[in-house]
């Protein structure tokens, strides 16, 4: 939803028409069953939870790649953080994790909250179904 080229999209988003209401839904209802395809979704964060269902749907048996951190220019930045293996995926690295607003001015904040607001809804249904496979053993 937050691609650049998309600029017609961008302008159906912030229209406050009801026919583009009706379109969004449309379009949200179509992304939603998209992602209920997938036999496997996965949640960065929560990778470390993740091992079960990698194995169950892909069929591996080794699956401790999924709480290495990955660094593939170390040689240009090393680090010495103590965080090179960690069991809780990328949710347990702390100095990976930053907050937008610190960062962006207020006008761009707000425009990427606005722009990525249904990126947000799909990232929490993806987590949803993530989190009732895992609960439900699937």
């Amino acid at each position: 939803f937050s691609d650049a080229r998309a600029g017609s999209l961008r302008e159906l988003y912030q229209s406050q028409k009801e026919v583009d209401g009706m379109r969004r839904g449309e379009i949200m209802g179509d992304a939603l069953d998209v992602l209920a395809r997938f036999h496997l979704v996965l949640v960065m964060e929560w990778l470390a939870y993740a091992g079960t269902q990698v194995e169950k749907v892909l069929g591996f048996h080794d699956t401790s790649a999924l709480t290495k951190r990955v660094r593939p220019h170390i040689a240009q930045y090393k680090r010495n953080d103590g965080q090179e293996e960690n069991k809780l995926g990328a949710a347990g690295i702390a100095k990976a994790s930053w907050t937008p607003k610190n960062y962006l001015s207020a006008e761009q904040y707000k425009i990427m909250n606005e722009d990525l607001a249904l990126d947000e809804v799909l990232t929490d249904v993806g987590r949803r179904f993530f989190l009732e496979r895992l609960s439900c053993g699937l």
